[in-house]
């Protein structure tokens, strides 16, 4: 089960890039990687490419708004997969267990927190 493979790693890295609309967040196979990560109470972690951090930093420094903003545009409905019966089986796992709604909260209060911190 892919689930316990999660659990006994314990730690699930998120690649936020571009960090303005993360393709990870696009991606339906990863959003099941992130309800596993929530279900199993694994560590979520965040990671950029070195220019895009830099790029990042500057955008905190010059407009923290406009990155809350950017960052509270992800909407995981728009997620895809190559076949449409993952994408089918993945959107109705979420559903069933936490819902796309409180998916997206979820991962936008993850990153917020990665960031004040």
């Amino acid at each position: 089960q892919f689930m316990a493979v999660i659990q006994s790693i314990g730690n699930t890295i998120l690649i936020l890039e571009p960090w303005s609309d993360p393709l990870p967040l696009q991606r339906s196979w990863c959003l099941w990687e992130l309800l596993c990560t929530a279900r199993t109470g694994a560590r979520l972690y965040f990671a950029l490419k070195p220019s895009s951090f830099q790029e990042f930093s500057q955008a905190l420094v010059d407009d923290f708004e406009h990155v809350m903003s950017q960052l509270s545009r992800m909407d995981l409905r728009r997620a895809r997969a190559f076949r449409q019966q993952d994408q089918e089986m993945v959107l109705e796992q979420i559903n069933l267990n936490v819902g796309l709604s409180s998916m997206n909260e979820m991962i936008q209060l993850r990153v917020k927190d990665y960031l004040i911190l």
